[in-house]
């Protein structure tokens, strides 16, 4: 391949400058997603109040499926629970027995349960009442372990520019490869690198679609698609992605880039971190295919390296 068509490729890095006003905001999420909890002994329950509890369901004197709990959690005024439910546990005490009467809808997922009166005895155990911390030092220490707010601050700060600087890094190595792609339009992609592209992408969709709850079959049934109709719409990325692929091995050989046993040793100490396991154990995992599938992607990594080495790289700030 031409050096021309990988050395001085042009691409911008636009570093976003983190302000003392999008920690704040920032801070101020994360105030509002966690609470802290202050156990109450001195009172009753009130509407809103998290309170922990027995209860057993009785239809008439008989004791019903499903109806029973130990130390359950739940927030008064919610509407967790049955309607009156919730009502009726407001006032009482820490440790009285209180029967609390129902009459669950007529329109119930228990059949069994539709339209029929209940009583459900209930044993109130503990109170608490959940609320937001202050923006102060009390908040660093208990969010981020961290011993004042000020801190807080400049910790956050430095993961936030340190993301930020990334995200730039990201979009530079991704113009960096959209212009590589576009120098080499003269490689010829054999189908199958471009199907196997296909079955990357789908077996990533496939991952995020479980970690939903969702198949692949159902995902399909949802968007009234088939598989050959999902396959065809990741064509034009694929093609791509199989383009910058055959690329980077062309600018590899053109450069001598060699893996050496330090690379794979890298590699497998990275994933030995990742998921806690020794460096022999993740080699147990590896045979000689997949080993082979990593030294090409290690060594496409040490081209993707030499080509930004060696590209016009403008910065500027966002």
């Amino acid at each position: 391949m031409e050096k021309e068509k990988y050395i001085g490729l042009k691409a911008t890095k636009a570093v976003h400058a983190v302000t003392e006003e999008e920690v704040t905001e920032y801070l101020e999420k994360l105030r509002q997603a966690n609470t802290k909890t202050e156990v109450i002994t001195d009172r009753c329950a009130q509407d809103g109040d998290e309170v922990i509890l027995d209860y057993a369901g009785f239809v008439g004197d008989e004791q019903f499926a499903g109806g029973t709990a130990e130390r359950q959690s739940l927030v008064l005024g919610s509407g967790t629970f049955i309607p009156g439910f919730e009502e009726q546990l407001v006032g009482a005490q820490i440790g009285q027995q209180v029967d609390v009467h129902v009459t669950f809808p007529e329109v119930y997922h228990s059949a069994d349960l539709a339209g029929k009166e209940a009583i459900f005895k209930c044993t109130l155990h503990e109170i608490h009442v959940k609320s937001l911390y202050e923006m102060d030092d009390e908040f660093a220490q208990n969010i981020a372990g961290l011993p004042t707010l000020a801190e807080m601050r400049a910790v956050l700060k430095e993961q936030m520019a340190s993301s930020a600087e990334e995200q730039a890094y990201n979009r530079v190595i991704d113009e960096l490869m959209f212009n590589l792609a576009q120098n080499c339009q003269d490689i010829e992609l054999d189908a199958e690198s471009v199907e196997k592209e296909i079955d990357g992408m789908l077996a990533g969709m496939e991952q995020q679609l479980r970690q939903q709850g969702l198949s692949l079959d159902q995902y399909l049934q949802f968007t009234a698609r088939s598989l050959e109709e999902l396959r065809d719409a990741q064509r034009d990325q694929a093609e791509f992605g199989a383009r910058v692929s055959a690329a980077l091995d062309a600018v590899a050989d053109g450069e001598g880039i060699e893996v050496t046993e330090e690379d794979f040793e890298r590699e497998f100490q990275f994933i030995a971190d990742q998921y806690g396991l020794t460096v022999d154990q993740v080699k147990g995992f590896f045979g000689e295919d997949v080993k082979e599938n990593m030294g090409r992607e290690i060594r496409q990594k040490k081209a993707v390296a030499f080509i930004l080495e060696n590209a016009d790289i403008t910065t500027t700030e966002e």
